[in-house]
């Protein structure tokens, strides 16, 4: 089912007052909000409709822009802490397209480059969409602004739906780029030089606060019998294994290493064993592409030895000799 996490919700009731919308239908919203949130889900059109009668409510054509203005950081869950721990803008769209559909199944997204420009085009599950188009574009460009640098600017954005002059000037101000209406596809194409730009420490006080922001969802999250999952999320994010501490991947999911260690016992598994799978994965997806002796650096081994020995359990044989059998079997 397309659906949306009820986190999404959040920023509805905090829109309507930054609109001034008068207190009792700000009220009921809050109420209808409660009761659907009882759910760690919602159905996609149920989503859309609230955004409809919030554009209704407020009177506002740009609801969904509005919208997009207000999101904060823990309203993407773990896909937040994800972002966060990206290098760059690269890594961070990898982990965006990888797990978005953890908080919101309801678009499929596709990216691509030139040497200059690259684009990520969104093509939404439903067609009455204009508010969620509006909010989910808004909340991605101001995500990278408070991340990398708030005077960057797209070089154009696209929608598939008409927009009113009046409404585009909006939207061209405020994005600092051309407004291109009744597209083909909703896009926003940048420069592919804010791909490399680093998340450095430049911006730790950023990452402070957007990480602060995310514990409460994240404490909630890890309460659950979902441990595991959160954990290989983590370790499928990370650019390199090298440093992938126990105590790392417990700090990241805001409890102790011991605590780490007693919920992974409870759901069967260890965080070792999780390390390994993850190793495993790679080894057999990047073997062949660089030198062994850096293959087992990626993967955290500190000993090319310690990896051969690990290599010859998971697939019978030592590296040389897989590679060699791979290459009899192309040749």
């Amino acid at each position: 089912m397309h659906s949306v996490s009820t986190d999404y919700l959040q920023s509805i009731v905090r829109t309507l007052s930054a609109l001034n919308v008068e207190k009792k239908q700000i009220d009921s919203f809050s109420q209808q909000i409660i009761a659907l949130s009882q759910e760690r889900r919602i159905a996609m059109r149920c989503y859309i409709d609230l955004l409809n009668l919030g554009a209704s409510a407020a009177q506002n054509t740009l609801f969904g822009f509005e919208l997009g203005k207000q999101i904060q950081m823990r309203e993407y869950g773990v896909l937040g802490y994800l972002v966060e721990s990206c290098e760059n803008l690269s890594q961070a769209i990898a982990s965006l397209m990888r797990f978005d559909s953890l908080v919101a199944n309801i678009g499929k997204t596709h990216f691509k480059q030139t040497n200059k420009i690259a684009e990520i085009t969104w093509r939404p599950y439903a067609k009455d969409s204009k508010h969620m188009v509006l909010r989910n574009t808004t909340a991605w460009i101001v995500t990278v602004r408070q991340i990398l640098n708030d005077q960057l600017a797209p070089i154009r954005i696209s929608f598939t739906f008409p927009l009113t002059t009046s409404e585009i000037g909006v939207l061209s101000d405020y994005f600092r780029c051309e407004i291109i209406i009744n597209a083909a596809n909703n896009s926003v194409e940048f420069p592919t030089a804010y791909l490399t730009h680093p998340f450095s420490n430049e911006n730790k006080h950023v990452f402070n606060a957007l990480q602060q922001e995310s514990s409460a969802l994240l404490a909630t999250i890890t309460t659950s019998n979902n441990i595991k999952q959160e954990v290989e999320l983590l370790l499928f994010s990370q650019h390199s294994l090298k440093h992938c501490s126990q105590e790392k991947m417990a700090n990241a999911l805001f409890m102790s290493s011991r605590s780490l260690q007693r919920k992974l016992k409870n759901e069967r598994t260890s965080y070792g064993q999780l390390l390994e799978n993850e190793r495993k994965r790679r080894a057999a997806q990047s073997i062949g592409t660089m030198p062994l002796s850096r293959l087992s650096l990626e993967l955290g081994y500190q000993e090319q030895s310690s990896f051969n020995h690990a290599f010859k359990r998971w697939f019978g044989c030592s590296p040389k000799c897989f590679l060699a059998q791979q290459k009899e079997l192309t040749s």
